[in-house]
């Protein structure tokens, strides 16, 4: 009961501070500096990791990409 009771008051409370303060959209760089990218997949996900990080590289040439990925997936995305 009180599990319910919870979940509706929090439900609510978001719902009120939505409408009190909605959320302002910032404009995105047009050049992007650094990317950060996490690959915490096993082996044949990182297949697909791979294609994604050189689509990266490729779209954005002058930005420093980082990987953050298991060490037994680190010879992987060198």
């Amino acid at each position: 009961m009180w599990n319910r009771f919870i979940e509706i008051a929090t439900f609510r409370t978001c719902k009120l501070l939505a409408r009190l303060f909605p959320p302002q959209p910032k404009p995105l760089p047009r050049q992007a500096r650094l990317i950060l990218v996490f690959s915490t997949t096993g082996l044949g996900d990182g297949l697909f990791d791979s294609a994604a990080i050189r689509s990266l590289k490729l779209g954005h040439p002058a930005a420093k990409l980082i990987v953050c990925a298991p060490n037994a997936a680190s010879g992987r995305f060198a």
